[in-house]
Order: C-alpha cells, then structure tokens, then sequence
C-alpha cells in the first residue's frame, strides 16, 4: 500500500494546531502502520500512552509494537519485509515530543519567564538580522536576489514584531505577509463579551464594526479574483444574526450589530440609496460615519440635517423627503443619536398633547367636518357658523387643552393627490378664516405648505381625519 501524504499531511498540521488531538494521532498510527512505517507508528504510540493511558486501543498497540520486541525467524523476514518502506520520506513533519510540565507554581514562574526570555533575545535576533538585510537590500541591484531579500524583509520583520506563527504559516502556506497581516475574525462569544464589558456605548458599537470590517478584509483578500461582495455580504449578515443571538435581550448594544451593517453597506458595499445627495446637496459618499443614517424606505441621511428638519416640523418622525412616517425602528435610532437627543423631548411633548384632548371636542370636531364638508352654498354662512361655534367652545376648555388644538400635529394625507403631511387643527382654521385654504372643496392646504408638499386638501377633510386619528389614539 502506498502512503497517502496528503492525508499524513493533514493529520499532522491538525495535531499542530489543535493538542493533543488524540483522533488526528490514532489515525496517523494506523495509516503508518498500513504503509509499514513502523517506525515512525512506534514514536506515535509512545506519545499517545503518554497522553491517554487508559485508551484500550492505545494499550493494544503498546503492547504490540512498543512493550514486546518482535523476533523474526530468518526464513519469515524476507517476506514479511517484502515491499515495506521503513522510513518516513524527507517532507514528513517530524513528531514533536511533549515538554514535561511543571510540577508547582514556582516551575510555572521559571518556565515562564525563561519563555518570555527567550522571547526577547529571539525577537533581539531577529531585528539585528531585519537591520543587516536591509543595508544588503540597498547594496544589491534591482534583481531577482533583491525581490528574494525583499520577502525575506517582511518575514523578518514579522518574527521581530514577535508574529511568529504568522511568518511560519505564511512560508508554509505561499501566502504573502500583507494578507496575514489582516487580522483574523475573533469568535463571536469573544466579540459579544468584549461589547458587554465596554462601560461607553460608542465604544461597543466600535468593537462590532471593527469586527465586521476584520471579516471584510478577511474575506477579500482570501478570494481568487475579483471579490464577491455578495458572498461577504451574507457573511456579514450570518455574523449580525450571531451576535445579536450572544448579547442580552433588554441590552442596548443588541441593536449596534445591525447598526455596524448600515455602515459596511455604506462604506464598504457601496449601496446605492434612493437619493443621491443630502438635503444640503452634499454627496451621500462624504457622509462621515459619525453622522451617517440609512432608514428602512432606502433613504441616506446626514443626521445633523435630518434632525434640524424634523425639529421644524415639531417633532414629527415623518421623512422630510418621501412624506411618509419613519418606521419604528428608524425612530428608535434617531432619538438615541446624539444629533437627535432632543427630539425625543418632542416626541414625547406630541405624546402628552395628544393625551390632553377630551372626547367630547372629538365629537365637536366631528360635527364641524360635516358642516364644512356639507355646505354647498355661495355664501358659505352654515360653514363660518360652525366655526365660530367651534371656537366659542375651544375658549371654555382648560389652557392645556387649547394648546394641545394648536400645536398638536396630526398626521393627514390629501384626499386628491394622496400625499401626506402634517398640521395642527388650530392652524387649519385659522388659514381657512384668512381665505389662505379652502374650507370644503378640493383646494391648495396652505399657500406655504402647497409650495413645499404640493398638498392639496380641504379643511373639512383635514378636520375629519384628525377626529379620527385622535380617537385612535
């Protein structure tokens, strides 16, 4: 039988890499044993009585090959050898014997420190040879030599900086030293601790989005080609899911993983969003990361521009842009953004406004939309009655509540064009009496808001979805 040494290959860089690995040792002896190599399955045997005494395979094989010595009749040896190859070829790694461990924590002081020791002078070596390499580089013309002493620069300079299984993996490996210079992704449990231990908020969203940006760089250069941005991707997005799972469910931090994905997919994947430019015309690629925001309706935002533009309109979590409510989610990220801190006071501002308007002036407000939308005359008297008589009884209500009829802003969509804005109930008439809006047909909402939404509806209309919105809350 022929050896396989890809398979002895394999088996013995898992046997490096992760100890004892007492499977990866037992297969090993067994292959070598099939080949004939007895030999060297005899050092493995030894090894693994070592490390596993109580192994009844292990004790059989002892036994055999290691504990007994085989005698062989003259006659019998020349076909039993026959076709056997006794030693291992050249490339074969050789077995590396276990050090003996110490006994009491005084041996564990002197090993470590006679490793750190050793450390310091082999890294002291390495330097002195990283410093002569380099003088011989400038001596040396541009040649092949010089590309060679070049490589050997970056090996040296790795074993200086004390990256050791760095310089060996990567001659073993072909790979060149900028590649293992990226640093290799920790495991999410790792990532997930070192967010929970951070004490400052920013810091952990830091720690995810330098791990995703690890993972970038990991995966881009470990492909053949051009990269697939939609490979990583997913890969990201398989990490993201991770760590959410690892973190605590009532923690903050748990939603910085999806966060750190809005800005690879900015930074790094180049999306492309809905608007081109900011509100101000900036373009969407200048946003630093600080002040970036990507809402669920594909929308890019700087967010000292989105805040300044939803505090103008009272607090209203509505996109400047679209006209259409922010997603809960959204929300949650704007408030909690340093840039809109104080928007979150609004919110709950509208919240208590909101909550101070009775019953009964929703039945009042009622009777005033079918009144508006009901009058067909030329004089319009029915319609300018009711709204005096509105008003005569907004006069009797608390101060709270008058102020909660004009500052309120209540969500309404355009019956004819079926766009969306906002406005508050005292405003409305109040325009309407200013002969600035229609009071029962289909007309412009305000002259101001018609040039800035193109909204068109009547103040009946608006009186009546706001009736309804309010009973809904």
């Amino acid at each position: 039988m022929d050896p396989d040494l890809t398979l002895v290959a394999e088996l013995t860089e898992q046997i490096d890499r992760h100890p004892p690995a007492i499977q990866a040792r037992k297969l090993l002896v067994a292959h070598y044993l099939a080949v004939g190599w007895q030999d060297a399955a005899v050092e493995l045997i030894r090894e693994l009585k070592r490390l596993d005494p109580r192994d009844e395979e292990i004790k059989a094989w002892h036994a055999s090959f290691v504990g007994e010595p085989h005698h062989v009749s003259p006659k019998a040896q020349p076909q039993q050898h026959k076709n056997v190859r006794r030693d291992p070829p050249p490339n074969l790694k050789p077995v590396v014997q276990p050090a003996d461990l110490p006994d009491n924590e005084d041996e564990r002081a002197q090993v470590k420190q006679d490793f750190i020791t050793s450390l310091k002078n082999f890294r002291s070596r390495a330097s002195a040879l990283l410093s002569d390499t380099r003088l011989l580089g400038k001596l040396q013309p541009h040649t092949k030599q010089q590309l060679q002493s070049l490589s050997h620069i970056d090996e040296l300079q790795a074993l200086a900086e004390g990256r050791i299984t760095t310089a060996i993996r990567s001659r073993q490996d072909g790979t060149s030293l900028k590649q293992e210079a990226t640093p290799q992704p920790q495991s999410v449990r790792a990532i997930a601790r070192e967010m929970t231990d951070q004490t400052d908020q920013k810091n952990a969203l830091h720690c995810v989005v330098t791990d995703l940006l690890n993972i970038v760089g990991w995966q881009r250069l470990r492909q053949v080609g051009s990269p697939d941005d939609d490979s990583i991707r997913d890969t990201l997005v398989k990490r993201v899911r991770a760590l959410e799972a690892a973190l605590p469910e009532s923690s903050e931090i748990r939603r910085y993983p999806a966060i750190a994905l809005m800005h690879m997919d900015h930074e790094q994947f180049k999306r492309k969003y809905v608007n081109d430019e900011t509100m101000l015309g900036d373009a969407i690629g200048d946003i630093a990361r600080e002040s970036f925001f990507a809402s669920e309706d594909g929308y890019a935002w700087d967010m000292d521009e989105l805040a300044q533009a939803i505090a103008s309109n009272d607090g209203v979590m509505r996109n400047p842009l679209s006209r259409q409510m922010f997603s809960r989610e959204d929300i949650h990220f704007i408030v909690n953004h340093p840039a809109g801190k104080s928007l979150a006071a609004m919110q709950v501002e509208q919240s208590k406004l909101k909550q101070g308007i009775r019953p009964q002036t929703m039945d009042e407000m009622e009777k005033l939309a079918k009144v508006l939308l009901d009058d067909q005359s030329a004089d319009q008297i029915p319609t300018r009655q009711a709204v005096d008589l509105f008003f005569a009884y907004v006069a009797t209500l608390p101060q709270t509540e008058q102020g909660a009829i004009d500052r309120l802003k209540v969500p309404a969509k355009d019956s004819h064009t079926g766009q969306a804005f906002d406005g508050s109930i005292g405003e409305s008439l109040r325009d309407a009496q200013g002969n600035r809006t229609c009071w029962h047909k289909t007309g412009s909402w305000t002259t101001d808001l018609m040039k800035m939404y193109d909204a068109n509806s009547s103040v009946g209309d608006f009186i009546q979805q706001a009736a309804k919105y309010l009973r809904r809350s």
